[in-house]
């Protein structure tokens, strides 16, 4: 597998409520893995159980050879303040209940993998000097027009 920096957006991210929605539009990829800006492999959700979820994957490799393999993910149900049934993915390494599990030579959580987010890596200056030349590329198509009210 490539070796990318250890930032959670480097990775290929599977997110159960995010592949719920996506089995219920069109039977398609539930997850796809794209590595910059181009897709390097999907996963399709093969089977759902109480206790589980049997993923699919198919990952292209550095040197094109494609990766097949079929994991097996448990799932739990939980109880939220929002949500009766939350169902989340449990993380086969530490057993904690997450929402996303990344893969890297197999499925886990960002904590047990040690990723970071790559916020946390930037400097204040360097955020700053990013917000800045996004309104500046905002105010190339011109000034946002006042949306005005008139009174009837």
């Amino acid at each position: 597998m490539r070796k990318a920096s250890r930032q959670r957006e480097s990775y290929p991210r599977f997110d159960l409520i995010a592949a719920k929605a996506a089995m219920e539009r069109v039977p398609a990829a539930v997850c796809v893995f794209e590595f910059r800006k181009r897709m390097i492999g999907q996963a399709f959700i093969v089977d759902v159980a109480e206790d589980g979820v049997a993923i699919n994957s198919h990952i292209l490799d550095d040197g094109m050879d494609s990766e097949e393999r079929q994991d097996f993910i448990k799932t739990i149900n939980t109880q939220t303040s929002l949500d009766k049934y939350r169902r989340l993915l449990v993380c086969p390494d530490c057993g904690e209940h997450k929402r996303y599990l990344y893969f890297i030579d197999g499925w886990s959580c960002a904590d047990c993998l040690g990723l970071i987010y790559r916020t946390q890596l930037v400097d204040k200056e360097v955020k700053l000097f990013e917000e800045r030349e996004v309104l500046r590329t905002q105010l190339r198509w011109g000034r946002p027009k006042a949306c005005t009210i008139r009174p009837s």
